[in-house]
């Protein structure tokens, strides 16, 4: 039988399962903070000790990117020295995961792709170019960062202070957005372009 929900372990408040399942390997409660075991019957490992700050989208909200609706799942927020930056994770029966990334200003809408850069970007500095997929890319940042607060249904382990580097990348011709995200144990790969959430 599918769990659809539960209630917290530590605040008891209800938390509705979002997502695949499947594939979610913490449950973070958005009220307090507490971060659940998804494979070990929701067993309670820690809380976070911050408090996260106001998000410009909240869990199970609906959002339509290019005629397909995706529900928001899940959040990190990335603390970068003096700056923040938030990966929203959604999800769609038919298409899978997403991201969504919040920073500078800038709401972009970013699905993976297997076409590797033709550099190593970590060898690049900014301004620098690549191409992927018969893009050209300019650098436009790179970030390293520890994990601040994440809420939802997550396909990674959510540890606090976990670091990971992100470059940032734009295509003026394609406007086109590359992201790669790179943690102890993997590198990603993902292209997107603007979003516009109502």
């Amino acid at each position: 039988m599918k769990i659809n929900s539960i209630n917290c372990k530590k605040c008891h408040a209800p938390l509705t399962l979002l997502g695949n399942s499947a594939r979610s390997k913490n449950l973070i409660c958005q009220y307090c903070g507490t971060v659940m075991d998804f494979k070990n019957n929701f067993k309670a490992l820690y809380s976070f000790t911050h408090r996260q700050q106001n998000t410009q989208l909240s869990i199970g909200q609906k959002i339509d990117f290019q005629g397909i609706t995706f529900t928001l799942t899940a959040y990190v927020d990335h603390a970068c020295g003096d700056s923040h930056f938030i990966v929203y994770q959604v999800y769609s029966a038919t298409h899978g995961y997403a991201k969504l990334i919040d920073k500078d200003n800038h709401l972009i809408f970013y699905r993976k792709t297997h076409h590797l850069p033709d550099k190593n970007l970590w060898m690049l500095k900014q301004g620098d170019k690549f191409t992927s997929n018969k893009t050209t890319f300019t650098l436009q940042s790179f970030e390293f960062c520890e994990l601040y607060y994440a809420a939802g249904n997550l396909l990674e382990n959510a540890k606090q202070g976990k670091r990971s580097k992100h470059a940032f990348a734009y295509s003026k011709k394609s406007k086109q957005w590359f992201y790669s995200e790179h943690s102890r144990n993997a590198v990603n790969y993902y292209v997107g372009y603007k979003a516009m959430i109502d």
